[in-house]
């Protein structure tokens, strides 16, 4: 099964603590493994001192400053990449879905420093990566579960809200699974 553009959501008993309680966006899933983004793993940087501290801004941004920037896993934590809601091409972009597409160019960011990028964004450094075969056999070992991704989710839900969100796509409340496994 290709699971690009579906939410992999951690399951309770997950001891990682890199994925303990998180919701990622996979964008890419084939025979060579799968890439994604881990979506509510908020950090302290707003993007408006990212711009200014990367020098793609000489002064803060007044606009949009409340925005922040997310952890995106444990992989490359120096590297960037913007997930978005937009039809530009912004160069390197990776179209995850019609809904979303990812970049590691500087072009957007140039564009949002002036306030001309998309308008539904997320900033992340670093990404999640699995070995060909790896991510199958993580869901086939109940580690995660799996729904099909959504916009509102993505761009709309607060990050402490979108782990439960996104399980409760499929009807399952994660506060009535027991982290512990049980024995018969």
């Amino acid at each position: 099964m290709n699971l690009t553009s579906h939410f992999l959501i951690a399951m309770p008993g997950m001891t990682d603590p890199n994925f303990s309680q998180t919701i990622n966006l996979i964008c890419q899933h084939d025979e060579l493994g799968a890439m994604g983004l881990i979506l509510n793993r908020p950090t302290s940087l707003s993007v408006s001192e990212m711009l200014t501290d990367y020098h793609i801004t000489d002064t803060p941004l007044t606009f949009n400053t409340e925005k922040i920037v997310y952890q995106g896993g444990p992989v490359a934590i120096d590297q960037g990449f913007v997930l978005y809601r937009d039809t530009r091409d912004w160069g390197d972009t990776l179209r995850v879905s019609d809904d979303y597409c990812i970049t590691t160019s500087s072009e957007i960011l140039e564009a949002l420093a002036v306030d001309e990028g998309p308008d539904e964004y997320h900033i992340l450094l670093g990404y999640c990566g699995w070995d060909a075969g790896q991510l199958d056999a993580e869901i086939n070992n109940n580690v995660w579960l799996t729904v099909d991704a959504d916009v509102e989710t993505v761009f709309s839900t607060p990050p402490e809200k979108q782990w439960t969100a996104a399980a409760a796509k499929l009807g399952v409340d994660l506060n009535l699974i027991s982290s512990e496994y049980g024995h018969a």
